[in-house]
């Protein structure tokens, strides 16, 4: 991949079976300084040609393999972003098509500029590349790479997945709603749901505890958590929580009894001062 100034320009590959579309996508993604291949049948797509190419636009509706099949399959040697066009936008056939391994979809008629940012937004994603590695728990990250490691054995997770793990990994313990996800990692533009984010979670769940780590919790219902460190729950979290109240609770009565120890002991000296008609009384007595 070139860069120049703040543009990316990137090797594209284009599958759909309308020639007008493709015509249409090469013009203008070449305008922007890519290079893109078109091709109108999914079954071409080989290893080869997919190892060289930095981000993959895929027609659902195809013949003979479709969109979301030809993901499936290429998934296994190429982890560049995975751009699907559908004329379904149901949210069940959405899913169906992140299931397989894709990143981002637009539905058709599709906005030309539209498509377009998507296209720069995930090539800017893939020119994030820290120079070094962490680890969490078990779960060990190369972040050049972008691979992710349970017990020295690789992980496959889409491009999505990874940047879900990483998100969660980088920030242990701490919740988050589907919407801060889905902002996060599509985008406050994207066309994306939050179904779709459930989808992500749940594979990434499933890919983690094949290999036997279970990290990504649900918690009150809408919130996901991930713990890779030292396993921080939401019975742990309610315990420090209930802990920090007793403790405020405790100074908030130790200041009470002695702001009315002051008061009292102010008082009795008051009565007891000389003048006082009280003591006056208590003479005459």
């Amino acid at each position: 991949m070139l860069k120049k100034g703040e543009e990316v320009y990137a090797r594209i590959i284009v599958a759909d079976d309308s020639e007008d579309i493709c015509r249409l996508l090469k013009r203008a993604l070449e305008k922007d300084g890519h290079s893109v291949t078109v091709m109108y049948d999914t079954r071409a797509l080989d290893e080869k040609l997919c190892s060289q190419a930095e981000l993959i636009i895929l027609d659902v509706m195809m013949p003979g393999e479709d969109g979301v099949a030809a993901c499936a399959r290429i998934r296994s040697f190429t982890d560049c972003p995975i751009l699907f066009l559908t004329a379904k936008g149901e949210d069940e056939d959405v899913l169906y098509g992140l299931g397989a391994g894709g990143d981002d979809y637009l539905t058709k008629p599709f906005s030309l500029p539209q498509l377009r940012a998507r296209v720069e937004a995930h090539l800017r994603r893939e020119q994030r590349v820290p120079v070094y590695r962490f680890v969490s728990g078990r779960i060990h990250f190369d972040l050049q790479a972008k691979r992710v490691y349970v017990k020295e054995e690789e992980l496959p997770l889409t491009k999505s997945e990874y940047q879900l793990c990483e998100m969660f990994a980088r920030h242990p313990g701490l919740v988050y709603t589907r919407q801060q996800i889905l902002e996060e990692i599509f985008g406050y533009d994207s066309d994306s749901s939050e179904a779709a984010v459930r989808e992500h979670i749940e594979n990434l769940r499933a890919k983690l505890a094949a290999f036997g780590a279970s990290p990504v919790e649900t918690v009150w219902g809408d919130r996901i958590q991930m713990e890779c460190r030292k396993g921080v729950s939401l019975i742990r979290i309610l315990i420090q929580y209930m802990f920090l109240c007793g403790f405020t609770a405790c100074l908030i009565a130790v200041s009470f009894w002695i702001g009315l120890n002051l008061l009292v002991n102010k008082a009795l000296h008051i009565l007891q001062m000389p003048g006082n008609g009280w003591r006056r009384k208590r003479r005459n007595v």
